[in-house]
């Protein structure tokens, strides 16, 4: 039982940090003009579709951010999963290659 309750915790956790991921660069895009629509409601359709849910949607739209935090549900436990996300375009200084 112990093992099952683990396995579904990780399964849980990785399903959220997914979700959130996806919905935060789906944010960011609509954020920047990339993808229509307003950001936050990119990101909870992103989430959605991930069978997870957005609880806090932070815009940043001078730095074209969002950070986004999101629920998903876990098999077999009490409680929901959670995991946060932070998306946008690389910082000014970065360097590529060479």
């Amino acid at each position: 039982v112990a093992a099952a309750l683990f396995s579904a915790a990780v399964v849980g956790g990785a399903r959220a940090g997914t979700a959130a991921n996806l919905a935060a660069l789906a944010g960011a895009d609509a954020l920047r003009g990339l993808r229509a629509g307003d950001a936050c409601a990119v990101a909870a359709a992103v989430a959605a579709r991930n069978r997870a849910e957005v609880a806090l949607c932070t815009p940043e739209q001078e730095r074209g951010i969002v950070t986004v935090t999101v629920y998903a549900s876990a098999p077999l436990l009490p409680w929901r999963a959670s995991a946060e996300a932070r998306a946008g375009p690389p910082q000014s200084h970065f360097r590529g290659p060479g």
